[in-house]
């Protein structure tokens, strides 16, 4: 009996302690931003994202048991609240022209679209086999281009006209830390479920003029941080 427990025991720890395989992998999920990034109580202050697609390509690579590096090329968007903006950028330019009392007939023409970022990143990788399944923590840094939402709006009425515009990409630092659990049933293929938390930051050009005044640019920085939940697959290597 003694001896069945050994066996039972040496199989447990060779399967604990053998080296991970290096793999690539291909997955996609969903964008949930959070903070601030999600927020919407000024247009210079809150991003007025909403959840919507990532789409990344990554890959570990092991030098010993339980440690290596991992690198990623990530996309991801996340839509924008329109309406609220839409309604919250009005009262903002209100504030801004206090001697202007914009009435409730003026005709308001508004356009935006969805954050877009690229990711670049990478960094060390733990990794912890049991049986067939790897539980895996990420740490991983690097460039983060971020595009936010062309936003135009022009208010009308009688002889005035009130316009307010906001542009701007940048490249900044950014980070990705998670981890996931990847199942790996033979030598070639597994499947990986991932969790990553997001951080970088954006810089926003926001442009308004009344009638034929001056134009105005504030320039303003936004934290863009997000959940990505991920599904792929890999592949061994």
């Amino acid at each position: 009996m003694k001896r069945i427990y050994v066996i039972i025991l040496f199989v447990l720890l060779a399967n604990l302690i053998s080296a991970q395989n290096s793999y690539i992998s291909l997955s996609m999920g969903t964008s949930i931003p959070v903070g601030t990034y999600s927020g919407e109580d000024q247009i210079n202050t809150t991003g007025y994202a909403g959840p919507s697609f990532t789409l990344s390509f990554d890959g570990n690579y092991f030098f010993i048991p339980y440690f290596g590096i991992t690198g990623i090329a990530n996309y991801g968007m996340n839509a924008t609240d329109e309406e609220t903006l839409e309604n919250d950028w009005i009262e903002y330019l209100k504030d801004l022209y206090p001697d202007v009392i914009i009435p409730d007939d003026a005709t308001v023409q508004f356009s935006t679209d969805q954050w877009n970022y690229v990711n670049l990143m990478a960094g060390p990788v733990l990794s912890f086999p049991i049986l067939k399944f790897s539980i895996e923590i990420k740490a991983r840094g690097g460039m983060s281009y971020i595009r936010p939402p062309k936003r135009e709006i022009y208010i009308t009425y009688q002889n005035t006209e009130i316009y307010g515009n906001a542009t701007g990409q940048s490249v900044k630092f950014g980070y990705l830390v998670g981890g996931g659990i990847l199942y790996q049933p033979n030598d070639s293929y597994g499947v990986r479920l991932n969790a990553d938390y997001f951080s970088t930051k954006a810089k926003i050009d926001l442009d308004r003029r009344k009638d034929d005044d001056q134009l105005v640019t504030e320039t303003i920085e936004l934290p863009v941080t997000a959940f990505h939940v991920t599904l792929g697959i890999a592949y061994f290597f």
